[in-house]
């Protein structure tokens, strides 16, 4: 099964890897590092990208489409594309809402992108599984993440700025944070330290269950792997090679 996963740059790389720990397959990844980052770019410009990533993937004839990137995600829902040309396409806000109803919390702060945030379709979503949901839009996490360059302290300042004294006592008992952007996860250790809570929902974990759960792989004897990116920066050479020792980035 040949599975393409795509996202704006390093971040759906936490979503890949964990697919590709659970699933043995045939795996295409593409990073749109040219219209890096998603965050700040209008509904329209969000639906182009959407509609020009998911034709690329159809035309290398993928079996699933797995849109790693909460950003676009979003805008997948508001056109309500579930399938795409005949092919399957997952994203992963319906997996982090598959998780969350099977729970119920007083809180739930919603930390993504302005535009995952403006577009109101992820608080839409989860609204009926808590209470409160706190937007979170967290306008540095992205450019600080692809940076690669920020010590410990830079990374604590920044979670504090949107991690608020005021959010953080209110989300004490009984509450969740949502990374809704799939770059978020890198800066996990520095959330947990601030946020002082062990329930954050990670978009990976959420999309693993939810295809083991609805949308099974089919699994290969062997692992494949292609990353492929729209412009090449070292930044993001670094983070493939890390995570996967993997070096053969294919320029499209």
């Amino acid at each position: 099964m040949k599975i393409g996963v795509f996202d704006s740059g390093i971040g759906g790389l936490t979503v890949l890897k964990a697919l590709t720990e659970k699933y043995k397959n045939d795996y295409v990844y593409v990073a749109d590092l040219k219209n890096s980052p998603y965050g700040e770019k209008t509904e329209e410009q969000l639906e182009k990208i959407l509609l020009d990533m998911l034709d690329y993937l159809v035309s290398i004839k993928v079996d699933v489409i797995v849109i790693a990137c909460g950003t676009l995600s979003s805008i997948a829902l508001k056109l309500n594309i579930s399938e795409y040309k005949g092919i399957k396409v997952l994203n992963v806000i319906s997996a982090i809402k598959y998780h969350l109803d099977k729970r119920k919390y007083d809180n739930i702060v919603l930390m993504a992108t302005l535009s995952t945030i403006t577009q109101g379709n992820f608080k839409r979503i989860i609204s009926n599984n808590t209470e409160n949901v706190i937007d979170c839009p967290c306008v540095d996490f992205v450019p600080l993440i692809e940076g690669r360059k920020a010590s410990k302290k830079e990374k604590i300042e920044v979670v504090q700025k949107y991690l608020t004294t005021d959010i953080v006592e209110k989300i004490q008992n009984n509450s969740a944070i949502i990374l809704g952007c799939t770059h978020y996860p890198v800066l996990l250790d520095e959330i947990k330290e601030i946020s002082k809570i062990d329930e954050i929902i990670l978009p990976s974990n959420a999309m693993i269950e939810y295809i083991k759960d609805n949308y099974e792989f089919i699994k290969d004897d062997t692992l494949k792997l292609q990353v492929c990116t729209n412009k090449e920066t070292d930044v993001f050479k670094d983070f493939v090679n890390t995570i996967f020792n993997y070096n053969k980035i294919v320029k499209i």
